[in-house]
């Protein structure tokens, strides 16, 4: 499985896409999980709300990379 990173313009992030979600309740269980496993994710409810409202077909979830093991399990 490939793993895309994403780097922010300044080149500095670490952050991998461990999954995506093609559902707000995919998106709101993968956040849960990885809450869960004491991983940062911050990605709030009414965020999630409103990308899938404004017709968002999936949205990536984003770990740091050191984290991506423990947020894969």
């Amino acid at each position: 499985m490939a793993m895309k990173v994403d780097r922010p313009a300044g080149g500095t992030g670490d952050d991998v896409v461990a999954f995506v979600a093609r559902s707000l309740a995919e998106a709101r269980a993968a956040r849960d999980a990885l809450v869960a496993a004491r991983i940062v994710c911050e990605m709030p409810d009414a965020a999630l709300e409103a990308m899938f409202a404004s017709g968002t077909t999936s949205v990536p979830v984003r770990v740091s990379s050191r984290d991506l093991v423990r947020a894969l399990d």
